[in-house]
């Protein structure tokens, strides 16, 4: 063998065995860092087979490692925190509220639909992923459109097989649960991306600056146009309910228990946008009531226990909203 081949072989090797140095070091760093609050996959440009390694590292990690009990969160930007830091956020503040008893994990991703709560329930089932508490978030915002989780309800193993088999939170990358099971559950989502550090950036949470007084106590009347009109929510309504039914029923499978909770809104929020507190207040109490109808969930619905003083913008509380909720929360898991 020649020199310089020889050499192009060491240095082949000494790469590789960098490559899984530093993928161990962060591995663990990431895991280290998310200990409550998933990270924010839109980060991700959405990989999907990345966003399932990632998901599907930290619902291991966060869930089945824990010592506790388990209250996890799964919803869209309300439950996410969004803009907060984690520690500002009712996922955190509602470990205290309960006293400790339990461990909260917020599984949550900033947008997400139906479609997308699904997914990351299909995860829970693909994993064998258990909690005691499953908390789901229904927004009027986000539920409204893009159809059915499902065609048809059969069994959910079924429809997680075949709806997310090829993309997606429940797919190609839980195909493999034996990928997570390593003392360092990130290491394959690092193991397949040679320049790591770059993505250790992507993973931080870049939403983590100082917001404290920036968004304590300040009612933003934000533009919005994404609540569907009266004709629209009423067009859909069938959907509404096999959505509810059927995120209740598969959350069953992977929870002792599972609360559906409607997201409240801020009526003075909705002061740019082009409906009225008349129109949208209906839809809300409709979600709540198929809810009710849900033998499978409880339903939280604590709009009339916040007030404005409790929102920064029409769809997100304030610091102090993120207190007042966990402790509403917290009296609701614990029951009368």
């Amino acid at each position: 063998m020649s020199r310089p081949i020889k050499y192009l072989v060491v240095a082949s090797l000494c790469g590789c065995v960098a490559h899984v140095f530093f993928s161990v070091i962060l591995a663990a760093t990431t895991s280290a860092l998310y200990q409550h609050r998933m990270v924010n996959l839109r980060l991700l440009d959405e990989q999907t087979e990345t966003q399932s390694e990632v998901v599907g590292s930290f619902l291991l990690d966060t869930i089945n490692d824990s010592a506790k009990p388990v209250v996890t969160i799964v919803g869209s930007s309300f439950s996410w925190g969004l803009p907060f830091v984690e520690e500002d956020t009712f996922g955190y503040h509602l470990e205290g509220e309960l006293q400790d008893r339990y461990n909260t994990v917020n599984a949550s991703v900033i947008g997400d639909s139906p479609q997308g709560s699904m997914q990351t329930l299909c995860a829970f089932e693909r994993l064998d992923v258990r909690a005691a508490v499953l908390f789901i978030e229904v927004n009027l915002a986000n539920y409204w459109s893009g159809g059915p989780v499902f065609q048809t309800w059969a069994t959910s193993s079924e429809h997680c097989a075949d709806a997310y088999t090829s993309r997606g939170r429940g797919g190609t990358g839980t195909d493999n649960p034996e990928i997570f099971r390593t003392p360092f559950r990130y290491l394959s989502f690092f193991l397949k991306n040679p320049f790591g550090l770059g993505h250790l950036k992507t993973l931080f949470d870049e939403r983590t600056e100082n917001v404290r007084h920036e968004r304590d106590f300040d009612l933003n009347r934000l533009p919005d146009n994404y609540f569907p009109t009266t004709a629209e929510f009423d067009e859909h309504l069938e959907v509404h309910r096999q959505n509810i039914t059927d995120l209740g029923k598969t959350a069953r499978i992977s929870a002792d228990r599972v609360i559906l909770a409607i997201s409240p809104f801020a009526e003075d929020g909705l002061g740019l946008s082009r409906f009225t507190w008349g129109e949208i207040e209906p839809q809300l109490n409709t979600l709540y009531e198929l809810c009710l109808q849900n033998p499978d969930v409880d339903c939280f619905y604590p709009q009339a226990a916040l007030t404005q003083a409790h929102f920064m913008d029409v769809a997100h509380l304030n610091l102090h909203g993120h207190k007042r909720y966990a402790k509403l929360l917290a009296e609701f898991i614990a029951g009368p």
